[in-house]
């Protein structure tokens, strides 16, 4: 690994923000198509990436996140996060779409991070699932090397998600110190 262009950890990679192609370049081989397409979707849509973390990277539109770019630890594996608020419009734009099974399977829980804890009961195509991570609306899915069918899903979340924000569905996200976070 490049250590002395990525750093090994956090502290090292806030102070250098590495850019995320080195990041995607150490990806492996067969994931790094992937990983570049959706992040060449997302700067053709004008959104560039922002470093967010060790080897993480948020995307924003109009200052409210869409979705992060984000690989393991390691660099092994790649992560979409994508942030959508479930609603009648997310209802009515996603149903007799075939993407439920995507849903329920990628849908993020709360691990007590913000605002949600201990996270929110949805009923989703029929599925009630419990403790999502949810704050106050929105809800993350998170695709680990997405397939094909998950990355199309996921392409088309982010254009549902900057739809919601020009038209002001989204609501404005709060921060919640650690220490007044629910436990």
């Amino acid at each position: 690994m490049l250590d002395n262009e990525i750093g090994s950890n956090y502290k090292e990679q806030k102070e250098i923000k590495p850019n995320i192609e080195t990041i995607l370049n150490i990806l492996p081989k067969d994931k790094q198509k992937t990983a570049f397409d959706f992040y060449s979707f997302l700067t053709e849509l004008k959104m560039a990436p922002r470093w967010a973390s060790m080897n993480s990277y948020n995307f924003n539109y109009k200052n409210k996140r869409v979705c992060y770019i984000k690989t393991g630890d390691n660099v092994d594996n790649f992560h979409l996060w994508i942030y959508t608020q479930y609603d009648k419009h997310f209802i009515d734009f996603f149903e007799n779409k075939g993407i439920d099974d995507i849903i329920i399977k990628n849908m993020v829980y709360c691990h007590h991070c913000n605002i949600c804890a201990p996270g929110k009961t949805f009923k989703i195509y029929g599925n009630e699932l419990k403790n999502v991570c949810s704050s106050p609306s929105q809800v993350v899915l998170r695709l680990v090397d997405p397939n094909k069918k998950e990355l199309e899903y996921a392409k088309e979340l982010v254009i549902f998600r900057r739809e919601s924000i020009k038209e002001e569905r989204v609501p404005k996200h709060v921060y919640i110190k650690i220490s007044d976070r629910k436990k």
